[in-house]
């Protein structure tokens, strides 16, 4: 195949047929400009990926189609593939549902010279493809200008766990170059899987891959393009979750860390979460420890309008006061300390004259009066709440019904406490944004005199983190009573998860529509 090529590493709109004709017309045309032969669009970018139940709707099927063939004609002169969903008109399943499939359109002289749909249908984890779509009967070469093309859609290279390998079919038939257009959900270490499989064809291979943050249903799914490519002479990747027309020439050197991914990803995940709510104000409840500090770091990358709400008890320490306060002047943000004292001290005064209250509610109340100030605040000026709790907290229900466990969106719910740490310390890396007191501190609650949060997880939340996690993916772990009490806390906590916001997606097995166990 002619190596003079593009790719088109975008994430289109779900359900906006029109804005994404234009945007795929326009960067084809583009690319002829410069000189181009063939430009490489992600999976699903004509319809946008994650329509969930809007991809039942008649109007919006045909209505690909007719933009299928207008994009033909309107990108003479170069060759482009895309993603779509083709659906055969008046035929349903038993189901009632319209027959559906996840499809790639090879375009060339004005007209669809060739149509391949997806074989393998993802239904784990975030993934529900057999809801929506028919798999494909089989992978055929398209005999282009350029050469012998295959085609593949994303699961389609993942064949591990499948009987068929639609990739080693199409080298049977004579492919000269497979070229998968994925949307394929960020996930620690996920893209070194990528290339493995990749390799493993042994042939010119392109991957191109969308980029941006989803709505998941349950979760917002963040994809990370760094689409690639394997030839002749060597291997090129494109970069994390930039969005735009990419070639050869540019082409990333050098791997990012783990923790510099995870910060991305998590900056992907919340400007697009905004974007789609159309928000452009934050407001944050901060305490002086080190969860609010983070979520208020990434905030201040995301929005130029950010407020950081100090609420102190008498339990709050002089330190941890001083921490939010400076926390704001270093990201030269918003602050207000609103201290809710005597609302606190009114409220618990009336409930004990006439109910019997345990410390355990009073506890919960000092977090439930904050939560309350936030969405105030919230309702006053068209702000979004972020929630700052972190997976470790979530996994063992160390958090408030009604008050800490509420926001618009869990920027760290699926970033456990060790990762947060980590997180600090990179944001920190070039600047002292967090100040050092608190990560040095000990995490704590702070809703009662000398308390820690060790005490009520069985052990320092950054050194359960990963025995935590892997609970929650179900792996083998050494039985102990610090085991024993971690998973009875993990099981029991399920009904507080259904009421959590939806989280930021960036590992193997999130909370929400990845994992579903009862109540």
């Amino acid at each position: 195949m002619n190596s003079n090529f593009c790719i088109a590493q975008v994430g289109t709109v779900p359900f906006d047929i029109e804005g994404n004709e234009r945007l795929i017309t326009d960067l084809s045309l583009k690319a002829k400009e410069e000189g181009y032969k063939l430009i490489v669009f992600p999976e699903l970018a004509l319809s946008g990926y994650y329509c969930l139940d809007l991809t039942f709707n008649q109007n919006f099927l045909l209505s690909q189609r007719e933009a299928l063939v207008r994009i033909a004609k309107k990108t003479q002169g170069i060759s482009v593939v895309l993603g779509f969903m083709r659906s055969e008109e008046g035929i349903l399943r038993s189901n009632g549902r319209p027959v559906v499939y996840n499809s790639a359109a090879f375009l060339e002289d004005g007209k669809v010279l060739g149509i391949q749909d997806k074989r393998l249908l993802p239904d784990y984890d975030v993934f529900d493809e057999t809801r929506y779509f028919i798999a494909g009967e089989k992978s055929e070469v398209i005999r282009s200008k350029l050469g012998r093309i295959g085609l593949q859609i994303c699961e389609d290279l993942w064949t591990e766990a499948y009987s068929i390998n639609p990739g080693q079919e199409l080298l049977e038939k004579g492919a000269e170059i497979v070229i998968n257009i994925s949307a394929s959900p960020y996930e620690k270490g996920k893209f070194d899987e990528r290339v493995r499989l990749a390799r493993k064809l042994k042939c010119p291979f392109l991957y191109v891959n969308t980029v941006g943050g989803f709505d998941g249903y349950e979760g917002e799914v963040v994809f990370d393009g760094r689409s690639f490519f394997i030839g002749d002479d060597g291997e090129f990747v494109f970069g994390f979750g930039e969005e735009g027309v990419f070639s050869r020439n540019n082409k990333v050197s050098g791997r990012l860390s783990e923790v510099e991914e995870i910060y991305n990803a998590l900056i992907i995940g919340l400007r697009s979460y905004l974007s789609r709510t159309k928000s452009d104000s934050i407001t944050i409840g901060v305490s002086g420890g080190i969860d609010s500090a983070v979520v208020a770091a990434l905030a201040a990358k995301c929005s130029k309008k950010v407020t950081l709400v100090s609420m102190p008890t008498r339990y709050n320490s002089e330190g941890t006061r001083s921490d939010a306060k400076k926390l704001a002047e270093n990201l030269n943000v918003d602050f207000v300390e609103f201290s809710i004292e005597k609302i606190f001290q009114n409220f618990s005064s009336e409930l004990k004259g006439k109910l019997s209250v345990s410390d355990t509610a009073l506890e919960n109340l000092q977090s439930r009066i904050r939560m309350g100030v936030l969405f105030s605040i919230s309702n006053s000026n068209g702000s979004l709440v972020l929630n700052t709790g972190n997976k470790t907290e979530l996994a063992l229900g160390y958090t408030t019904s009604y008050g800490d466990l509420a926001g618009a969106i869990s920027v760290l719910g699926d970033v456990n406490k060790r990762e947060v740490y980590e997180l600090a310390r990179f944001i920190n890396r070039d600047k002292k944004i967090i100040p050092q007191s608190i990560i040095d501190r000990e995490p704590t609650a702070e809703l009662r005199d000398n308390q820690t949060d060790a005490e009520g997880m069985g052990g320092r939340p950054q050194d359960i983190a990963d025995l935590v996690d892997t609970l929650i993916e179900g792996g083998e772990v050494e039985d102990s009573a610090l085991t024993g009490k971690l998973r009875k806390l993990l099981l029991s906590s399920e009904w507080k998860r259904r009421q959590a916001p939806p989280a930021i997606k960036i590992s193997r097995k999130a909370f929400g529509h990845g994992r579903r166990v009862p109540m």
